[in-house]
């Protein structure tokens, strides 16, 4: 009964062993190929704000939906301040 477990164990540990060896084995080999393949799908640029936009808004326009903020600090201020 012990033995069989023991096989089952060795069996399935191995089993498990060889699957990460195969799967580090097939994303080496991958890293090295895909590159090569490059070209035909580039990587989108990302995508950021100019500075040129973020100079233009307003200071309205920053803080726009701070008003609910300064409610709440006043509220907990006013709040204090009673207790």
């Amino acid at each position: 009964m012990v033995l069989q477990g023991l096989v089952i164990l060795v069996v399935g540990l191995s089993m498990v062993s060889a699957f990460l060896l195969l799967l580090v084995l097939v994303m080496t080999v991958a890293g090295k190929i895909i590159p090569r393949f490059n070209h035909w799908l580039p990587d989108a640029p990302p995508k950021t704000k100019s500075k040129k936009h973020a100079a233009s808004q307003t200071s309205a326009q920053k803080h726009e939906g701070c008003e609910g903020v300064a409610i709440a600090i006043a509220a907990a201020f006013s709040k204090k301040q009673q207790s």
